[in-house]
């Protein structure tokens, strides 16, 4: 594998078409490049060491007249972990109410 050059972004788009052109190592979601990593564009690299994972939290004022939009990304994002199991480490997916996070409503 030839790797040239020294680059920094913090945009993932930015990073993943470095990596592409041969920029350097990149660390990037595998919903980003799961396509290049399949079309063997990209490889995974060291597989036994997965990188560490975040919680994904959705802050919002209140379940009380919650407008639809709102209602529906949350629910979108929360299908989308059920769906993919590298999403979640042990498969509790539900959102946490404003009193779960600051302790009133």
């Amino acid at each position: 594998m030839s790797v040239r050059g020294r680059f920094r972004a913090n945009n993932s788009e930015a990073v993943r078409r470095a990596a592409l052109n041969g920029h350097g190592i990149a660390l990037l979601s595998h919903l980003l490049v799961a396509d290049d990593i399949s079309a063997g564009r990209l490889r995974v690299l060291m597989p036994a060491f997965p990188p560490a994972r975040f919680p994904l939290t959705v802050v919002y004022p209140s379940r009380r007249n919650l407008p639809p939009r709102v209602r529906a990304v949350i629910e979108f994002l929360s299908e989308i972990i059920r769906a993919d199991p590298a999403m979640r480490e042990d498969g509790d997916v539900r959102a946490a109410s404003h009193t779960e996070v600051y302790g009133q409503d």
